[in-house]
């Protein structure tokens, strides 16, 4: 008694599996790379914002900077400006309002500074604002 056993495999059968195996690989590989580009695209906007905020916080401190100097070059600490623009060195625009009035803390005469740094976007409507509340003691220059 002799045992025949076949190993005649059928090929069309076999480059179907190759076929579907591939096509899932493939489907598989193009979602993750849209969750990798949807991922950096997220990262830059936040990335973007988060220099908006700084870029606003130095145009406070800007404006902080501009409200001290004419405090002590007019002697009183009544200064405003609004919308001024300044020079980032970066591709986004900034610029700050400042007011300046006399207050009296402890008896003694300061002046409060407000100021306000806006960046990104546009002047009428910036992306990110920052407020500087600040008390100076001027320093008269003759």
């Amino acid at each position: 008694m002799s045992l025949i056993v076949s190993t005649r495999r059928h090929r069309g059968a076999e480059n179907g599996s190759i076929l579907l195996v591939a096509l899932f690989a493939v489907v598989g590989l193009a979602m993750l790379g849209l969750i990798a580009a949807q991922m950096l695209t997220v990262g830059s906007r936040d990335q973007i914002r988060s220099w908006e905020a700084e870029q606003a916080l130095y145009a406070a401190e800007s404006a902080v900077d501009w409200a001290a100097w004419q405090i002590n070059h007019q002697g009183s600490c009544d200064v405003s400006t609004t919308d001024a623009e300044l020079d980032t060195g970066t591709s986004i625009p900034a610029w700050f309002d400042v007011s300046g009035d006399q207050v009296a803390i402890s008896g003694r005469s300061v002046c409060r500074i407000k100021a306000t740094g806006k960046a990104g976007g546009l002047e009428a409507d910036p992306h990110t604002r920052r407020t500087l509340d600040v008390l100076y003691r001027a320093v008269v220059i003759d």
